[in-house]
């Protein structure tokens, strides 16, 4: 299936890092994310009930992200694309994961991986 739905520049707050600095307080990771899922039924039938509900979906996001604790940003990774494949009409999920306040500066660092069920 190649359809999906995107989103873009996701911010949410988050414990994140290892560096004694960072477990003080929760910082901000920028997500952009596909959503591979169905999108030829809801479609066609014009039916709200069979589509993902994104902004459901952002709402519960925040929610989950916020409330987790990692020292890694590829197990932050990780969570959250168990997270959307347990949880929602989305057979696989690609997540490129940004910590902007890494590195100082405009330098971005992050990963990327693609999980399916």
């Amino acid at each position: 299936m190649n359809d999906y739905i995107f989103i873009r520049d996701l911010e949410v707050y988050t414990k994140i890092g290892v560096l004694p600095h960072e477990r003080l307080k929760k910082q901000p990771v920028n997500l952009d994310l596909k959503l591979y899922t169905d999108i030829h039924s809801p479609a066609s039938n014009d039916d709200f009930a069979l589509a993902v509900d994104y902004d459901d979906f952002i709402r519960q996001m925040h929610n989950y992200v916020e409330s987790l604790d990692c020292h890694l940003i590829e197990t932050l990774a990780e969570r959250i694309a168990k997270w959307i494949l347990g949880n929602h009409r989305v057979i696989k999920v690609a997540l490129e994961l940004i910590k902007p306040e890494a590195v100082p500066g405009k330098t971005q660092v992050g990963v990327y991986i693609e999980r399916s069920i």
